[in-house]
C-alpha cells in the first residue's frame, strides 16, 4: 500500500464509523431507585431498545443469547421486603430508543423470569421518562403494583445497583 491511498482510508475512517452508527443517537443517564414494599421478593433491572447493545443494559433475552450453557444464571438485582435499589446509568441511545425497568415478582432465576409473559400479572415493565425516576412497589397477593414515587429519594453514586 503506497501513502497516498493509505492516507485516503485513514480520512474516510470517520464517515465510516458514523454510518455504520458508531457515533450516532445520544448519551442519555438515568437515576432510578425502587423501593419494595410488597411482601415479597422482587428482581429488578434496566433494560433498553434498540441499537447499541450495552451489557448493562441488556434484557434477559440477550443475557439468555450471550450465555446458553448457564439457565440458573442471575439476571438483575433481588431486592427483599423493605429495601430500597438505586442506580446510575448511562447509555448510548438511538433516537427512536427507550429506557425500561423491569419487575418481577420473586426471587427469580434467568429460566424463571424467561417463563413470565409480558401481559403476567407479576410483571411491570416501567418506562422511563425522566433522568430521575423512584419507584414503589406493592403487592395485591400475586399481582404487583407499581407507582412513580412524588418524593426523589436519594441515590448511590454506583453502577450496577446497590440494595440498602
Amino acid at each position: 500500500m503506497n501513502f497516498k491511498s493509505h492516507k485516503i482510508s485513514l480520512l474516510a475512517l470517520p464517515l465510516l464509523l458514523t454510518a455504520i452508527g458508531c457515533e450516532s443517537g445520544e448519551k442519555r443517564v438515568y437515576e432510578i431507585a425502587v423501593k419494595n414494599n410488597s411482601s415479597h421478593p422482587i428482581t429488578v433491572g434496566p433494560v433498553k431498545t434498540g441499537p447499541t447493545f450495552e451489557p448493562d443494559w441488556a434484557s434477559p433475552s440477550e443475557v439468555a443469547i450471550n450465555t446458553p450453557k448457564n439457565p440458573e444464571q442471575m439476571w438483575g438485582v433481588i431486592l427483599q421486603p423493605g429495601k430500597t435499589a438505586s442506580t446510575i446509568m448511562k447509555g448510548q441511545f438511538a433516537q427512536d430508543s427507550q429506557a425500561f425497568i423491569l419487575i418481577y415478582q420473586g426471587n427469580l432465576t434467568l429460566s424463571d423470569i424467561l417463563a413470565i409473559t409480558k401481559d403476567s400479572p407479576a410483571r411491570c415493565d416501567w418506562r422511563l421518562t425522566h433522568s430521575r425516576t423512584t419507584l414503589i412497589v406493592s403487592d395485591r397477593g400475586e399481582f404487583i403494583d407499581v407507582f412513580e414515587s412524588p418524593n426523589e429519594m436519594p441515590l448511590a453514586p454506583k453502577t450496577p445497583a446497590t440494595a440498602r
